[in-house]
């Protein structure tokens, strides 16, 4: 099965009340969850809400992007790849935050935006049904960031997610986005 027949056969199964959609807000979970993730009060603070794609909406970035080669669980290095390539053109911002997904899955996610509108290259067609929230950053500002520690780990490829390695990118995140502000 394809990921448009994927698609198409749980749109039917919600339609068809057999899949619950999210139950709760990614800034609920989040508020519940502040003490238990370090991260968390940086994207209550300085993230923002994304309504989520309309299935339309959806099916365009699905139907622009099957040509690129973005895999399924890569979404970190996806939306800065989209971020990159695109910046030229467009005006898209790598984000990183937190998403809740149907059956009520939670993840921290990367994902692209342009104003409001969520360009979710990893996921596309099932964005639909996500709550997002997360900090937009430039594409150009987490290249920066990511370079400079994979020089400083010696060459560490495996630290590109600002969320998953608080710990490692809080600093100069906290700066930029005081300075943004």
């Amino acid at each position: 099965m394809n990921d448009l027949e994927f698609f198409e056969e749980f749109l039917r199964r919600i339609k068809g009340g057999e899949i619950e959609l999210t139950p709760v807000s990614v800034r609920e979970y989040l508020e519940e969850k502040r003490k238990e993730l370090p991260w968390a009060s940086t994207v209550l603070e300085y993230g923002k809400e994304f309504k989520s794609p309309s299935e339309k909406d959806a099916r365009l970035v699905y139907e622009n992007i099957v040509s690129f080669d973005f895999p399924k669980e890569e979404c970190f290095s996806n939306s800065l790849k989209m971020g990159i390539s695109c910046k030229k053109d467009l005006s898209i911002n790598y984000v990183e935050g937190f998403t809740i997904s149907p059956p009520n899955e939670k993840l921290i996610h990367a994902w692209n935006s342009s104003g409001d509108k969520v360009m979710d290259t990893t996921w596309n067609l099932f964005s639909h049904f996500t709550d997002y929230m997360g900090i937009e950053f430039p594409p150009e500002f987490v290249q920066d960031l990511f370079t400079t520690y994979f020089k400083k780990s010696g060459g560490d490829r495996s630290k590109g997610s600002i969320l998953m390695f608080w710990d490692i990118y809080k600093d100069p995140v906290l700066e930029y986005l005081r300075a943004r502000s």
